[in-house]
């Protein structure tokens, strides 16, 4: 992509739906860490690029990156709580509770 400033780029990097890993590329680290705090990422690389995203940080998953917090669907389970309704079926009399005489 082609961009003209800096405040674009951080613009079209924040816009992406995705947000797991960002790298930047420059000879003023300083000035890295100042972009890097604006970057909507996970995990942001500095002057290297590792592309072994599995081994990122549970707290590396932004946006709509990745398979859950723990890089793994089963984890998300632990994010959610299971929800019981239930309708009378008119098949049966449907118990009271405290039970009456």
């Amino acid at each position: 992509m082609r961009f003209s400033t800096e405040e674009e780029t951080i613009r079209i990097a924040n816009d992406s739906e995705y947000g797991l890993t960002a790298a930047i590329c420059t000879t003023d680290e300083a000035h890295a860490g100042k972009s890097a705090a604006r970057l909507e990422a996970g995990m942001i690389f500095v002057n290297n690029y590792m592309a072994a995203p599995s081994s990122a940080p549970p707290s590396a998953v932004r946006k709509g990156s990745g398979f859950g917090r723990e890089n793994a669907a089963e984890t998300l389970r632990e994010f959610t709580r299971s929800k019981n309704v239930r309708f009378p079926s008119g098949r049966g009399t449907i118990p009271i509770w405290p039970p009456r005489d």
